[in-house]
């Protein structure tokens, strides 16, 4: 284990600490602003446990799914009791966490995997119920996106980037990686599954073009539509926004793009950026209790939100999640209906693993 991993964890556990309790004193107004305050770990959700932490970690992937290694954590509404997980590329149960990320022990690659969670007392942790697991190989979880991995300039990887539960079935947004180098892709789509998760095929009616601004999303629902942020796959991508109407997610003739005034159905070169800043991985969420909605995204060495009251903004100004180098990724959990706090999962480049974390929410008055 790195000192520079050992510092980090380290001071990690010590965040815990700082979490306040929510003052009912200082609850949301129309005029109210929303903070976050700085993230705490709650548990680990993959891999091995390392010597400096002390929050628990109720899943042995390594042991029971042949993951030791992967990332994102992507989490969704499937809408029966459950949510979905959908990790991105993924490693066998040995994989040994060094600095640099995955490593020559990295082995048994899967682009992705895909785990499911009925648990609902987030406040001790994230509890995995188990993970689609392979054919003939029950103890491993099994990729579901397909990947050709033929290296770079071909068919490299596939990445999931969204998930959502609409018309009675399940539907992963993905890009398909050409190659690292710019963050290169061939296309990004969906797969979906009919049948609660089990089974999953790909749906060539929908096709985002290497140079579409929606090759990496986020998605959330409100009101019959479905409302995706997205970014050309990177981290340096500024951020567009569409609708639909749930039942047209396979019809892409019907999403509609914001220009900043008005709603332009079928056109996305009418769309323009929401704010003037980098998107990069992200999580979109409108909170149930305080009507608010809330942006997860990746900075350059941590993890950041804002918020707005309108999905077409204004939003706030970025303000800090976790900061350490490493940190990307927050997927917000879709349960979060919690007034005081809010969930997510965040990845760690070393020890190349998720975990799941807490902030507290409060309300202070406007300075407008």
């Amino acid at each position: 284990m790195t000192s520079a991993l050992m510092t980090l964890l380290a001071a990690a556990v010590l965040s815990i600490a700082g979490l306040e309790a929510h003052d009912p004193s200082r609850s949301e107004r129309p005029d109210s602003v929303m903070r976050l305050s700085p993230s705490c770990f709650v548990s680990r959700v993959t891999g091995k446990p390392l010597g400096v932490e002390t929050f628990p970690s109720p899943n042995d992937t390594p042991r029971d799914w042949q993951l030791g290694g992967t990332d994102l954590g992507i989490m969704w509404d499937m809408e029966d009791g459950r949510v979905g997980i959908i990790f991105g590329d993924s490693y066998g149960a040995e994989a040994v966490p060094r600095a640099g990320g995955p490593n020559e022990t990295f082995n048994d690659w899967r682009s992705n995997v895909l785990a499911f969670s009925s648990d609902t007392n987030l406040a001790d942790g994230l509890t995995l119920d188990g993970m689609a697991p392979s054919e003939n190989e029950p103890g491993r979880a099994r990729e579901i996106m397909f990947s050709a991995k033929t290296g770079p300039d071909h068919d490299y990887t596939t990445i999931p980037s969204g998930a959502l539960h609409v018309n009675g079935k399940d539907y992963i947004h993905y890009w398909n990686l050409k190659n690292w180098d710019g963050w290169r892709i061939n296309y990004a789509s969906f797969y979906c599954s009919e049948d609660h998760g089990v089974t999953w095929h790909a749906c060539p009616e929908v096709i985002f073009g290497a140079d579409s601004h929606f090759g990496m999303v986020s998605m959330a629902k409100k009101d019959g539509y479905v409302y995706m942020m997205g970014c050309r796959a990177g981290r340096q991508d500024l951020p567009y926004l569409c609708r639909f109407e749930e039942q047209d997610i396979l019809k892409r003739d019907r999403y509609e793009y914001w220009n900043g005034n008005t709603w332009i159905r079928g056109r996305e070169q009418a769309g323009i950026p929401l704010f003037n800043q980098p998107l990069g991985e992200s999580s979109l969420f409108f909170h149930p209790v305080h009507k608010r909605w809330i942006l997860f995204s990746t900075g350059r060495s941590h993890v950041m939100y804002r918020t707005a009251k309108e999905i077409t903004g204004p939003w706030s100004e970025p303000r800090m999640l976790f900061d350490a180098n490493g940190s990307y990724a927050p997927m917000i959990h879709p349960f979060n209906a919690d007034a005081d706090k809010l969930y997510y999962n965040m990845s760690i480049w070393t020890p190349y693993n998720v975990f799941f974390m807490c902030s507290d929410i409060s309300f202070e008055p406007s300075d407008r």
